[in-house]
C-alpha cells in the first residue's frame, strides 16, 4: 500500500523551484484539481485490474493553508522489486503532474504502510470532505467504508 503526499511540511507549492514566483491561491487550488482529473482514469483502471481501492484528494495544509493533493492507494505487487516500483510511480506521479498543470512540480512522497493503518489514512484523506475547497477522486470505497474512514480518523 502507497500513500502519496506532498503538503504543508514540503514547502509552499506556490514557489517555482528557479526564481520566487509566486502563484495565486486559487491557481495552485486550480492545479491540484486538475491533478486529480489527470490520475482519476489511470486509478480507476487499475481498480478494475484488481488494485482493490484508492482515495486521492485535496486539502489544505492545517500549517499554510496551501492547498495541495494527498491519497493513499493499494497495488498489487507480485514479484516486483519495490524500489523500482516505488521510483516508476513516483516518475508517473510527477509526469501526471506536468501534464495537468505548468506550476512546478511539489515533492512527492510514497510512503510503504501497515494494512492496519489504511482506515486511518482514507479517513485522513477525507477529512476536509464538505468544504469548498474540497475535492477527491476515488474507487472501491463504498459510502460505509468511507463514514467509519473518517469517524476513525475524527476519533
Amino acid at each position: 500500500m502507497l500513500e502519496r503526499r506532498s503538503g504543508s511540511r514540503c514547502g509552499p507549492l506556490h514557489r517555482a523551484i528557479a526564481g520566487d514566483i509566486e502563484y495565486s491561491d486559487d491557481a495552485q487550488l486550480l492545479a491540484v484539481h486538475a491533478f486529480l482529473d489527470e490520475v482519476y482514469p489511470e486509478f480507476e483502471l487499475r481498480r478494475i485490474d484488481g488494485q482493490e481501492l484508492f482515495v486521492v484528494s485535496c486539502e489544505r495544509g492545517e500549517e499554510n493553508g496551501h492547498p495541495h493533493g494527498q491519497g493513499v492507494y493499494k497495488l498489487v505487487v507480485g514479484e516486483a522489486r519495490l524500489d523500482a516500483l516505488l521510483r516508476n510511480e513516483k516518475a508517473w506521479l510527477r509526469a501526471r503532474w506536468a501534464h495537468a498543470t505548468a506550476l512546478p512540480t511539489p515533492r512527492i512522497e510514497l510512503r510503504i504502510v501497515r494494512e492496519q493503518d489504511l482506515m486511518y489514512l482514507i479517513g485522513y484523506c477525507l477529512k476536509d470532505e464538505g468544504l469548498p475547497h474540497c475535492r477527491s477522486v476515488s474507487g472501491g470505497i463504498d459510502a460505509d467504508l468511507r463514514g467509519r474512514a473518517k469517524e476513525l480518523y475524527l476519533a
